[in-house]
This record gives structure tokens, sequence and C-alpha cells, in this order.
């Protein structure tokens, strides 16, 4: 490296991120939660993800297993 930093090239977090399926197991809301939320807690075992509160009726949001997560660099959940 010849000591220069080139933002445009050198920017660590400039990919897509991951967007994970989540449902409320109570109200059946649904919607994709961002990689650096599921990253940011402790998983609800081995392998699995994080159980959050549901944002629309305080129950358990969990992952949706059976749909894949999506890549995009923009929210995809604002794209309805």
């Amino acid at each position: 490296m010849n000591g220069t930093y080139d933002m445009k090239n050198d920017l660590p977090f400039d990919g897509p991120s991951e967007w994970y399926p989540y449902r409320c197991r109570a109200c059946n809301y649904k919607e994709l939660v961002e990689d650096v939320f599921i990253d940011s807690f402790p998983p609800d075992g081995p392998g699995n993800c994080p159980i959050m509160g549901c944002p629309k009726c305080g129950g358990d949001f969990v992952r949706h297993t059976t749909i894949p997560t999506t890549m995009s660099k923009t929210d995809p959940n604002l794209d309805d």
C-alpha cells in the first residue's frame, strides 16, 4: 500500500447486506431483517438466528426458515 486511501474502493461495508425473513408467532407479521441486527443479538441456539420482539405486537419475532435470505444494498421492505 502506498499510504493513500481510496475511499471509493476501500470501503469495507460497501457491498449488499443480507436480509433475513422474520415472522411473528403471535400476529403473523412478516418483515426482512438486516444482517447487522441479526449479528448484534445472541442466537437462539447453535446455528440459529436470534428471537426478537415483534415491532407490531411485541410477540416472538423469529426467522422464517422456509424463505431464503435476500441480498440488497437498500431496504427491500420499502420496495412494496
